[in-house]
């Protein structure tokens, strides 16, 4: 009788050890089974909504290409490494503000374009080289990043091309098809408070100033510190 009371609770012992490992968690002899059952179902619970919650943001996938006046956007090859590296990924300039140091060797850029083809093909990222529509000529890069029921937008613009209203043509498109998405309620984007060209940009596609998220993001071609940022939002029916 005894014995077989012993191996009930060992069996039970046992199927708890293997919900353990499914969950990929190591059993650890300092923690009370209890306690790490507790923290098994946290996990579980965490990752069954963050499913539903990605899943309940997914929409229509953005198109491939964007048509401007004078803008193509189309997604990156990896054949646009070259063209990326000279025009503006290796210029400390234009990547002052942003959160990577130029790159010094087009492996560099060619590891970066391998990643931005791999999100599109999984959809947790959509970017788009920005070329001159009447020349072919790429100039610039944006990207719009989806989850649950907002966006985040991102741009570069070769130096060449600053001052002539491109970055405004492109990311206005791209927020314009975003905002009407009926999954899409907010499309935000940040920017260094010192990068007052960025700021325009957002302020003229219809972005409101929401206000300073202090020491929020590295820029590490201005500082070893976080820096402090202007966040701007367009939210629909606001």
């Amino acid at each position: 009788m005894i014995l077989g009371f012993i191996g009930v609770v060992l069996l039970i012992f046992l199927s708890l050890i293997g919900l353990l490992g499914l969950l990929n968690l190591e059993v650890n002899p300092a923690i009370p089974l209890a306690s790490a059952l507790v923290v098994a179902s946290s996990i579980a619970t965490w990752r069954s909504l963050s499913r539903r919650s990605k899943r309940s943001g997914k929409g229509a996938r953005p198109p491939e290409i964007f048509e401007t006046s004078r803008l193509r956007l189309r997604p990156p090859k990896m054949n646009d490494a070259e063209e990326i590296f000279l025009s503006y990924a290796s210029d400390p300039e234009v990547t002052k503000y942003l959160t990577w140091r130029p790159h010094s060797d087009i492996n560099e850029t060619r590891e970066f374009l391998d990643r931005c083809i791999r999100e599109w093909e999984r959809g947790d990222s959509f970017s788009w080289v920005i070329e001159l529509r009447d020349e072919g000529k790429l100039i610039g890069m944006i990207e719009l990043n989806i989850s649950a029921y907002r966006a985040s937008l991102g741009y570069v613009l070769a130096r060449p091309y600053w001052n002539r209203g491109y970055a405004t043509e492109a990311a206005g498109e791209v927020v314009n098809w975003a905002i009407e998405q009926p999954h899409i309620y907010r499309i935000w984007a940040v920017c260094d408070v010192e990068n007052v060209a960025s700021a325009r940009v957002l302020e003229k596609i219809g972005m409101q100033r929401e206000g300073v998220l202090r020491r929020f993001i590295l820029h590490p071609n201005v500082s070893d510190e976080p820096r402090d940022c202007y966040c701007y939002s367009k939210v629909k029916g606001r």
